[in-house]
């Protein structure tokens, strides 16, 4: 009955979250812009996340895979949630700032990217990790004041967002949905932590694990809801 219950919820979930793909897709076509991009990209990301809940045989012995899920789902939806809030220069600057952290992980971590690759069979002898780096220049070269051949220079940005911004913003939220969705992160955040305690540490026993799963999909099915209407006025 529960998974009866969930599957329905999945589903309707689902077909909000296609329908409003469509019509951004649609929207793409006629005005391609930087707000369409990121609604599209984490859309798809959160679809293919609540579809894999939808299909996979939840049960204890997968607890941790579940969680992690859900987990991405609230950070994902939390950030779309927070772009549709905001206007199209600050979307600019968030969107920056995110690509300077992601290009600052990828100059950061370099060494260990070209180990890895080497390790693939993906690198030749005489490789470097200059030359990995210009690999990737093209698509991270709006993010650098450096040239191609060059050590990455990354760009200094105005703005800095990190998750803990996007939490303030639900966490103070007026919206219980909110509120509800930055608990349920709150809640599985600590879950894909070993700990001999944290075996048993989300959930004390299976039916309050499927019981809390169904006030996930709620939640989840809820924010959906709003999204289509504050897109409905925006598409």
């Amino acid at each position: 009955m529960i998974r009866d219950k969930a599957s329905e919820v999945i589903n309707e979930t689902l077909a909000i979250c296609k329908e409003i793909l469509l019509r951004i897709c649609a929207k793409r076509k006629q005005n391609e812009s930087l707000r369409l991009k990121v609604y599209s990209d984490l859309l798809m990301r959160i679809h293919n996340n609540v579809y894999a809940i939808f299909t996979i045989n939840i049960n204890d012995k997968i607890s941790t895979a579940i969680n992690l899920i859900y987990r991405s789902i609230a950070i994902d939806l939390y950030w779309l949630l927070y772009f549709t809030q905001i206007n199209d220069d600050k979307i600019k600057d968030v969107c920056d700032a995110l690509n300077a952290t992601h290009a600052k992980f990828i100059c950061t971590h370099a060494d260990y990217m070209f180990k890895l690759f080497s390790e693939l069979g993906k690198t030749e002898e005489t490789d470097s990790k200059l030359l990995l780096l210009d690999r990737l220049y093209d698509k991270f070269k709006d993010c650098l004041t450096s040239n191609k051949g060059e050590p990455w220079a990354v760009k200094k940005t105005w703005v800095s967002v990190k998750n803990e911004d996007v939490h303030s913003f639900f966490k103070d939220s007026q919206n219980d949905n909110h509120y509800l969705l930055y608990i349920m992160y709150r809640y599985l955040s600590q879950t894909e932590h070993y700990a001999p305690i944290s075996v048993s540490f989300a959930f004390p026993d299976k039916d309050i694990q499927d019981k809390l799963y169904l006030i996930f999909n709620a939640i989840i099915h809820e924010e959906f809801k709003l999204l289509s209407e504050i897109l409905n006025n925006e598409l």
